[in-house]
């Protein structure tokens, strides 16, 4: 299992003068809706050359859809979260036209993860066509590797309906968890080094603003307009091209059921440990906890630990209908 970039009691991209920092974040809640974000081109872009990247922080171990383009069972494209945090990039015609399925497992869910998907069917090289990075380290050991034919052009970036958050059209496996960031950049194959970059005092990698251009099919999702939750507030394309996408379920109202946070690459909060927990159901990004009578004396913990200083936090309890006793809120030793 690798750890994310973020480690306990970790922020990166720190609010020092001069420091990249994101402002917002956009849950998912697949574990209990569908929430996910959804558009269909006008025109397709390039299909042979592009690059995503985007910063991800997950929420459990499930299997779970990133991203998807779906035209049938036998046509489509996928960023595919398997169970036990394998991440595979495909495309599918009938069998894999390109396949990148990891050996690693990223199941950190303390951490935001940088990731970058690229495309260059054009190159002379296989190995070239598909690349995978996760925080600036290019994926090189894989379960599954399958490279396309040269100058093939894949599902992604054509004009059927593409999806963040679950496998395009077909409506599965949504996502749970927090997208920070998503950059699509069509029409060049980029690496890390034009969105991230490590901090020379800590060591962390960390984001960075995009300088470059996106292509006439390009866009950039920030999430930071919460006024509602249309294509032009929630789905705003902030790179000029305007290229908006439709929020589907999610919510902008007040209080802990708003999906646009400040939990983000450079502002990590902690959240209620889903690997950890001893009862309960961990949901809403795993920042609550249900319990029923029978999760009785039953404790979860929160995902970053304290040596020293001084610490503040705030828990709300929503109600204690199903609850024997009341609940105890406090500190205990990481144990």
């Amino acid at each position: 299992v690798i750890m994310g970039v973020l480690g306990n009691n970790a922020i990166i991209g720190s609010s020092a003068a001069g420091a990249y920092e994101i402002k917002k974040s956009l849950r998912f809640n697949g574990e209990q809706q569908d929430t996910y974000l959804k558009r269909t081109g006008h025109s397709a872009g390039n299909r042979r050359t592009w690059t995503i990247s985007c910063w991800i922080k997950l929420s459990n171990t499930d299997r779970r859809m990133i991203a998807g383009a779906f035209n049938s069972n036998t046509q489509t494209w996928s960023i595919d979260k398997e169970s036990g945090g394998v991440i595979s990039f495909y495309d599918y015609t009938s069998g894999y036209n390109y396949r990148l399925r990891t050996r690693r497992e990223f199941e950190d869910e303390s951490s935001w993860y940088h990731f970058i998907f690229s495309i260059d069917t054009t190159q002379a090289t296989s190995s070239n066509r598909v690349k995978m990075w996760v925080n600036g380290v290019k994926e090189t050991d894989f379960q599954n590797e399958t490279y396309p034919n040269q100058n093939y052009e894949g599902h992604w970036n054509s004009t059927t309906q593409h999806s963040i958050g679950t496998e395009g059209s077909n409506i599965r496996l949504v996502f749970s968890g927090y997208i920070a960031e998503w950059h699509f950049i069509d029409g060049q194959q980029l690496e890390p080094s034009a969105f991230a970059e490590t901090n020379e005092a800590t060591g962390q990698w960390v984001p960075k603003k995009y300088e470059g251009t996106y292509g006439s099919q390009g866009y950039y999702l920030n999430f930071e307009d919460n006024s509602n939750t249309t294509a032009t507030t929630l789905g705003k394309d902030s790179s000029g091209n305007g290229n908006n996408w439709t929020p589907m379920g999610f919510s902008v109202a007040s209080g802990w059921d708003h999906d646009v946070l400040e939990d983000t690459p450079t502002n990590n909060f902690p959240t209620f440990n889903h690997t950890q927990s001893k009862a309960g159901q961990v949901c809403n990004g795993n920042l609550d906890v249900n319990y029923t009578d029978s999760n009785d004396n039953a404790s979860n913990t929160a995902t970053m630990g304290m040596r020293t200083g001084k610490w503040y936090y705030e828990i709300t309890n929503r109600s204690d209908s199903n609850a024997q006793g009341a609940a105890i809120l406090g500190v205990c030793p990481d144990s």
